[in-house]
């Protein structure tokens, strides 16, 4: 079944911005869709005529003209159609508003009381009647000089002036084509970025149709002037400079790892230097100056003790020497690393073209700021050699550093690459610049094309030389085409006879579901014609002065009888009604909906599935009256398809939405206001139904009110009518009917004792309430309480 799903509508009347998916959604926040059936609610001036005027254009195909800059897209079963679309869309869609009776009603306009041809059930009369007369004027007659018999001659001197025409215009045409080509100063051959030695029409000419069959040249601001720059290049030297690097960061941070973390102890230990690293180290350089003389102190000239030397010794043994070695010279090696970095790229900017040159700027601060974290990181390394020399026992806990090695060694073969493709530049530039040339020509071409209109002034000589073939043709022709034209004219006159049919079907509507026998539409056989007009009639006379709920009773049973002319009938329809009741009174209203029912709402018959078949394949049905609303609620549905929504107006522009609970559910605000007093009753109902719990005051005054007026509807004192009411129900027991007027009385109004409105209400107590009212109307009318319930289930 392919019907409408949704609409977006960006721009169209009092619509601007509506995005479906935004409004239409459900109590769990699901985006909902149109479903077979579907029941739209509005206020006057809310959008509802609007969004039918978009239904009409899928099916008139045509775009309204006084809306400007339309624009909405329908999602359907088998995809998605714009307002650009819609003389493709597929679907039979027929659409009842104010644009249907305008133009196949207009007698319903007319000021005068005259009546405007209708149009016929399965055509239009005026239709109709138009080609008659056209086919008419196409014959003529000689004695007139009109019609097929006088165009004759006059196609012969239009032939002459139309070849004389044609021969002026080429030549001036084909001046403009050698001006661009070839003269000076602006011609294609006198341009030197095109360096064309020879370059004339028939250049041009080719050049066009190689234009043409591409779908143009046109090139945007910035390719002109980058090929334009492309041509102003002069080859430059082959660059042989690369980028290097051989980093050693990882094997230097793996063996200063292994030389700062290697634990050493001496063979024995002096437990003084040990715990004094400075000290320590201002030893092991007093021992180095005092080699060769190590009687006595260098610094005091004091002896020193023989035991001295030993006692070192043991302290600094060979496995500290070692490490210390191993550490001097790790330094050396990161000193040599640091001093190999350079900061400077192996060639100048000026040796590359100058689109490279961008990218060899970037390359330049990207690899001086990654040398310069490089060198850090080195300086890091050579800081922890220096520290474990300093105290060459102690163990030194080594953190990560991050190596860049990797995005330096990548740098450089950015650099490389760029480099090579500089090089490559070199060998393939001038067959860029011969392909730059040719489509900055290519495009100067395109732009003379468009300047002279090329394509308007070639169709206009195709167009010329056709109209003159066609000449000949139609002199030849002439006595066939009289035969032709004449026959098409009894075919359509046999064709119109068939509207008497069309108003029987009219008046059966009116007079079965309205009742309303004096109003008929006939149709009437003009004299000096073959065709037949529609008039109304209020018994024997032509009615004139309709009244608006006449007009809409008859344009509603028109539309209806229409539905099953030619063009419609055995088609599965989209339907929409716009708010059919316009002016009736509530006993037509009635009808209106019951003719909708019986004739397009109600099942025709059960499928192999033994499910319902309806006449229409979807239908839409939109009011602003809350009587025809509550109706249309009794229509027969489709199972689980039937859609409820509003339509409303807002300073933002017309939207949809679900149609709230409360509408779609209650036929009347009786039930509502029963339904939320058998809420309250519950008192764990107070979480999620907080407004029902606070108007349980307003609700179960007006319950009351309604429900205790008809079952007493006596009046003694009108002013106390409803205090005798509480207490002829509830004043069985003492005390309750007192109960209630405190809880309506109170509840629902706030002057005097404002400082209830800043407490909390009391659920308890609202609830016990909402149970005594349930309790003493299933007493009273336990039916009518099971209808209560029933009807809200």
């Amino acid at each position: 079944m392919e019907v409408i799903k949704r609409i977006d509508i960006a721009n169209f009347g009092s619509y601007q911005g509506f995005e479906w998916k935004n409004t239409v959604r459900n109590e769990k926040n699901e985006v909902e869709n149109f479903k077979k059936l579907n029941i739209l609610y509005g206020r006057n001036y809310s959008g509802k005529t609007t969004l039918s005027r978009i239904f009409r254009i899928l099916e008139t195909g045509k775009l309204p003209p006084k809306f400007s800059n339309q624009n909405f897209e329908f999602l359907t079963d088998i995809g998605k159609i714009n307002n650009t679309q819609i003389s493709n869309q597929v679907y039979d869609i027929r659409v009842y508003n104010k644009d249907f009776i305008n133009e196949h009603l207009s007698f319903l306009t007319d000021s005068e009381g005259k009546i405007t041809p209708i149009a016929i059930i399965g055509d239009d009369n005026t239709v109709i009647e138009k080609e008659i007369q056209d086919k008419k004027r196409i014959l003529g007659s000689v004695e007139e000089k009109k019609g097929i018999y006088h165009q004759l001659e006059l196609k012969k001197i239009e032939c002459s002036q139309q070849q004389s025409k044609l021969d002026l215009a080429k030549n001036a045409f084909n001046k403009q084509l050698t001006a661009k080509a070839n003269k000076k100063p602006n011609g294609i051959k006198h341009q030197a970025k095109f360096a064309v030695s020879t370059y004339n029409i028939t250049s041009l000419n080719n050049d066009i149709v190689s234009v043409l069959k591409t779908g143009g040249a046109i090139l945007q601001d910035g390719q002109k002037s980058k090929l334009e720059k492309l041509l102003q290049y002069e080859k430059l030297p082959e660059v042989t400079s690369k980028l290097i690097f051989n980093l050693l960061f990882q094997s230097l941070y793996d063996e200063v790892k292994e030389l700062v973390t290697k634990k050493i102890t001496p063979s024995k230990p002096i437990q003084e230097l040990l715990d004094n690293h400075l000290l320590q180290e201002w030893v092991k350089k007093g021992q180095e100056h005092h080699y060769g003389k190590r009687d006595k102190c260098g610094f005091c000239g004091n002896p020193l003790p023989s035991e001295l030397w030993q006692k070192l010794d043991e302290h600094f043994n060979k496995e500290s020497e070692d490490l210390q070695e191993s550490l001097s010279e790790k330094l050396k090696q990161i000193e040599a690393e640091i001093k190999k970095l350079t900061y400077d790229l192996p060639a100048e900017i000026t040796d590359f073209y100058a689109e490279f040159q961008n990218n060899y700027r970037s390359i330049q601060q990207q690899l001086k700021a990654e040398l310069v974290q490089y060198k850090k990181n080195l300086k890091q390394l050579q800081n922890l050699v220096k520290k474990r020399s300093e105290n060459i026992f102690e163990v030194i806990e080594l953190n990560e550093i991050i190596d860049n090695s990797e995005l330096v060694e990548r740098i450089a073969d950015d650099f490389n690459e760029l480099v090579t493709n500089t090089n490559t530049k070199a060998t393939t530039l001038e067959e860029e610049q011969i392909a730059a040339r040719e489509s900055l020509r290519l495009h100067e071409v395109n732009a003379f094309i468009n300047d002279i209109s090329y394509e308007e002034q070639i169709e206009r000589f195709t167009e010329g030389q056709k109209e003159q073939k066609q000449l000949n043709i139609d002199k030849d022709n002439i006595i066939s085409n009289i035969k032709d034209v004449e026959l098409e004219i009894a075919t359509l006159d046999a064709k119109i006879k068939d509207e008497k049919k069309g108003a029987d079907q009219v008046n059966k509507y009116l007079n079965h579901f309205f009742g309303h026998d004096g109003l008929q539409l006939e149709a009437i056989q003009e004299k000096d014609q073959k065709s037949f007009k529609f008039q109304i009639k209020r018994g024997d006379e032509l009615a004139h002065n309709l009244s608006e709920g006449e007009c809409s009773l008859v344009a509603f049973c028109y539309f209806i009888a229409k539905l099953d002319d030619t063009e419609s009938n055995g088609k599965k329809l989209i339907i929409y009604i716009d708010d059919p009741i316009s002016s009736l009174d509530n006993n037509h209203i009635f009808f209106i909906y019951s003719l909708i029912e019986n004739v397009l709402a109600k099942p025709i018959g059960k499928d192999a599935e033994n499910k319902d078949i309806f006449k229409y394949n979807q239908m839409f049905i939109s009011t602003h009256n809350l009587d025809f609303l509550k109706y249309l609620k009794r229509l027969s549905k489709p199972k689980k398809q039937c859609q409820h929504f509003n339509i409303t107006g807002k300073k933002s522009g017309s939207e949809l939405s679900l149609m709230p609970s409360y509408m779609k559910n209650y036929v009347t605000e009786f039930n509502y206001l029963f339904n939320e007093i058998y809420i309250c009753s519950d008192e764990a109902n107070a979480a999620l139904n907080h407004n029902s719990f606070y108007n349980f005051g307003n609700n179960l005054r007006k319950f009351l009110e309604s429900f205790l007026f008809f079952k007493y509807p006596f009046s003694v004192n009108a002013a106390n009518d409803h205090n005798q009411r509480i207490q002829s129900f509830f004043g069985g027991e003492e005390g309750t009917d007192a109960l209630v007027q405190r809880l309506i009385n109170e509840f629902s109004h706030l002057a005097e004792m404002f400082d209830r409105s800043v407490q909390p209400i009391d659920h308890a107590e609202i609830s016990k309430m909402a149970k005594f009212v349930l309790v003493k109307l299933k007493e009273n009318d336990e039916e009518q309480y099971q209808c209560l319930l029933e009807s809200v289930s």
